[in-house]
């Protein structure tokens, strides 16, 4: 039985990846460490600031980096963020509880979800890595919410777009769906990646959530 519906935040519920890959890769290619966005996406999508690839990748970087990329993309989100289409409408119909666990700062998460007017929908129910020992693609996150919305992480649905993410899901025991519908997908062939990884099923529009949901409770049940 599914009992709650944690989802992930950027590439899930704001189409934010592909705004934020462009404006990293334009800034680490400025500062000597040339990349394209679709080298940038495959490489760097989905990890958290603690991540080896992210720390090998800042080492060879000006000790500035991190603070000229963080500004950077939250200018360029100011301008180009969108909400993933179909989610407003999905996440209002919902029938079941639900959260959001993301391996992003909860000063970006705030700033991304104000500005497309989900954050009501999510309010008080945001977990951060930032609340955790380790980010994704540990489970911890993903605990920490089950645990304070305090449902089994067995009866846990978790909907993700990344490979530290889905793997984090199916490494806290819970039913994990993986989502395509990204912009940034447009540049990475993911889907089977996700579903070796433990993604139980593979989609792309938003608006098939429901009906995924309903079977996964009705399987369960």
């Amino acid at each position: 039985m599914v009992d709650l519906v944690i989802f992930d935040c950027d590439g899930v519920i704001v189409d934010s990846e592909i705004v934020v890959n462009r404006s990293n890769a334009a800034v680490k290619t400025e500062l000597g460490y040339p990349i394209t966005v679709e080298e940038h996406i495959r490489v760097f999508c989905g990890q958290g600031p603690d991540s080896p690839v992210t720390q090998e990748a800042w080492a060879k970087l000006p000790p500035e980096y991190p603070q000229i990329a963080y500004r950077r993309s939250f200018e360029r989100l100011q301008e180009e963020l969108e909400a993933i289409p179909h989610i407003k409408n999905v996440l209002a119909g919902l029938d079941l509880p639900f959260c959001m666990a993301s391996n992003s700062a909860m000063e970006k998460i705030d700033f991304m979800l104000k500005m497309t007017e989900i954050f009501p929908l999510f309010e008080g129910r945001i977990f951060s890595s930032e609340m955790v020992a380790r980010g994704k693609p540990e489970p911890d996150v993903y605990l920490h919410a089950a645990e304070k919305m305090g449902i089994d992480p067995a009866r846990c649905l978790v909907v993700e777009d990344s490979v530290p993410g889905v793997t984090a899901g199916a490494a806290a025991g819970m039913t994990v769906l993986g989502f395509t519908g990204g912009s940034h997908h447009a540049h990475m062939e993911i889907g089977d990646m996700l579903r070796d990884l433990g993604a139980q099923e593979i989609f792309d529009d938003m608006s098939r959530l429901p009906e995924l949901i309903a079977h996964f409770r009705a399987k369960q049940a």
